[in-house]
Order: structure tokens, then C-alpha cells, then sequence
């Protein structure tokens, strides 16, 4: 996420929630394309801004958190995925 600095970033800041949003929303479109280990990486890095800009339970977050266990599952991580679903649930 950090590398792929584009107006948002420059502009809001890189843990801006609109940065994060969009760089949310790429991991997604990464993922869809099959670009799964760089979608996963970028969801990751999101989600650890996230955590401690917005905190654990503020709902963009837990919405990432979310979208990582699902294309966890869909990658094959169903052990990652159920730890990741189970945390979103506490």
C-alpha cells in the first residue's frame, strides 16, 4: 500500500480513511484480477493502519478484516480465515 502512493495519499495523507478506503478497494480489485499474494499483502497493511489509526472495532476495519478472511478462504487459508472471522466476531 505505502509504495502505490497516489493522489490520496499525497493529498490526505497515507492513513487518511479515504486513502485507506482506496487502497482497500484495490486489494479487492487485485484479488479479482488473481493477484491474490499482492492483494492479500495489501490488505494486510491496510488493516494494520487501520488498527491503530481507527482502532480494532471501528467498522472500516473490521470490514477489512472481513474482506482478508474471505479471500483468505478463497485462497485455500481456511485455518487463517477462521481465526480472522472468529476476531471480527469478539
Amino acid at each position: 500500500m505505502m509504495r502505490r502512493r497516489r493522489w490520496s495519499a499525497r493529498v490526505l495523507g497515507a492513513d487518511h480513511p479515504d486513502t485507506l478506503t482506496a487502497a482497500g478497494n484495490l486489494a479487492v480489485s487485485l484479488w479479482h484480477q488473481e493477484k491474490h499474494d499482492e492483494a492479500e499483502k495489501m490488505q494486510r497493511e491496510v488493516l494494520a493502519v487501520q488498527q491503530q489509526v481507527r482502532g480494532a472495532e471501528h467498522a472500516d476495519t473490521l470490514t477489512t478484516a472481513g474482506n482478508l478472511a474471505v479471500s483468505f478462504k478463497r485462497h485455500g487459508k481456511h485455518a487463517e480465515a477462521e481465526k480472522m472471522q472468529h476476531e471480527c466476531l469478539q
